[in-house]
């Protein structure tokens, strides 16, 4: 039953949810398109779903009470928190991760889907979405920019003890085949392990041994078994390792480089084709990058995580 207040009007609620999902549960559920288009069916399931997953306040106190979740037209998402003392508003958004938008977040919550779970051109994602190229552009950088804090704060370490590591580098959107206009590019050393084919790819200003090695220092663990191309810039750094090491050149070992080739491959291809990527923002495409491959199993969950994790309500 409905509890009344004493003009005998319904009282407003003073949650959105009955429970907030335990962050530490967040990436054993998992949704598939299907789930999303129900959760996104309208406002009020999606503010019930952000809510319930730690990404919007679930209660709010003005005065020293709790304000009530009411309608409120005049706000991007038709509600807000009303406290009946001061009788101020304030938005559902405060202090979100969606705070400094007015997109309705039924588009917001279907383009982080998109972007974590499909993975289709900005065209297609513009047509089932609903929003424009700039806002898209936009909201992917920001998404970006939260595998790149998951990224500063989880340097990832590959190899170990007997463990090969394939390294090498390569050069991304520069001019191919004396083809369109010049353009520089970008040197990165890839480290791809193997078995895992875990990675790391770090843009490095030059192809130095005195640049490469405290690169791989950082990243590789000791006793891995190196496996370089044979190029010069490698010559030096097995001297300079301290035997924590182990250098090889492919040739010797005998064995293919389809490893790097494959991660080169792949990185190059995906961003092509989504986003023809810009110069400027190249570090936060391989930051993208290492944060799905960790996070492949369910990606939009992890994802979903990773926000509640940065911008706590």
């Amino acid at each position: 039953m409905t509890e009344l207040c004493e003009r005998g009007r319904p009282k407003a609620r003073v949650k959105i949810v009955d429970e907030i999902i335990n962050k530490e549960d967040l990436i054993q559920k998992e949704y598939t398109l299907h789930d999303i288009q129900q959760v996104t069916k309208d406002i009020d399931c999606t503010i019930k779903f952000l809510a319930s997953v730690g990404l919007l306040h679930n209660s709010v106190t003005c005065c020293d009470r709790a304000m009530g979740f009411v309608i409120r037209k005049r706000y991007s998402d038709g509600r807000a928190w009303h406290c009946s003392i001061c009788r101020s508003y304030r938005s559902i958004r405060n202090d979100s991760f969606f705070s400094k938008s007015c997109i309705r977040l039924t588009r917001l919550l279907e383009l982080i889907y998109w972007w974590t779970s499909i993975e289709s051109t900005q065209s297609v994602v513009m047509d089932q979405v609903g929003l424009g190229t700039e806002a898209i552009v936009n909201w992917y950088n920001y998404f970006r920019d939260v595998c790149a804090m998951w990224c500063i704060d989880h340097p990832t370490k590959i190899g170990g003890e007997g463990v090969k590591v394939d390294i090498a580098e390569s050069k991304f959107m520069h001019r191919q085949y004396h083809r369109g206009r010049y353009k520089e590019g970008h040197w990165i050393l890839g480290m791809v392990e193997r078995h895992s084919l875990n990675s790391v790819l770090v843009p490095v200003p030059d192809q130095s041994g005195a640049t490469l090695l405290p690169i791989i220092l950082k990243h590789v663990l000791p006793g891995t078994c190196i496996v370089t191309d044979g190029c010069h810039s490698y010559e030096k750094l097995p001297e300079s390792a301290d035997h924590c090491l182990q250098f090889m050149d492919a040739k010797d070992e005998k064995l293919n480089r389809n490893t790097t080739e494959g991660t080169w491959n792949n990185v190059k291809n995906r961003y092509k084709h989504l986003y023809g990527p810009s110069d400027n923002l190249f570090s936060t495409y391989l930051q993208e990058f290492s944060w799905r491959r960790v996070h492949k199993n369910n990606t939009f969950m992890s994802f979903i995580f990773w926000i509640r994790h940065y911008y706590p309500v």
